[in-house]
């Protein structure tokens, strides 16, 4: 929420290395992780207790989607990596796109 209150205040494409919000996901999404952690035995939580846990990772091992219905791409996958960082800078450094085909791979 308050990455969204960058956007309305102008600053988060400085912030930020003009990160595409719009792939991200909602605070319902992060509640639904938090949900199905809770619901653990204890066990089990004690297991995962002082991981880092990626909610796009969660969504995929509970089987839950954000509200639009889209699970996002997890930040330790290239899947959100390339786009969101590699291409940017290799486009800012060529000065020029990084080809479709290479991009829509």
């Amino acid at each position: 929420e308050a990455n969204l209150q960058m956007v309305e205040d102008g600053t988060w494409d400085e912030a930020s290395g003009n990160l595409d919000l719009s792939q991200g996901e909602s605070p319902q999404f992060s509640g639904r992780a938090l949900v199905k952690l809770a619901s653990l035995d204890k066990e089990t939580m004690m297991e995962r207790s002082g991981n880092v846990e990626v909610v796009a990772e969660m969504a995929k091992e509970f089987d839950f989607y954000d509200l639009d219905g889209r699970r996002p791409a997890s930040i330790r996958s290239l899947q959100y990596l390339l786009p969101n960082f590699v291409f940017a800078q290799i486009e800012k450094e060529a000065g020029k796109p990084v080809p479709d085909w290479i991009k829509n791979n």
